[in-house]
């Protein structure tokens, strides 16, 4: 949130986005919210 500047709802469907592109994955391990770029 306070890279883009947005709202926690804003910033939620951002990551939803990008999950669905298949762009980020999430982080196995590491607690909740964490995710990495795929390469």
């Amino acid at each position: 949130m306070k890279l883009t500047g947005c709202k926690p709802i804003a910033a939620t469907s951002l990551i939803k986005k990008l999950l669905s592109l298949e762009i980020i994955e999430p982080v196995a391990g590491h607690g909740k919210g964490k995710y990495r770029v795929k390469e």
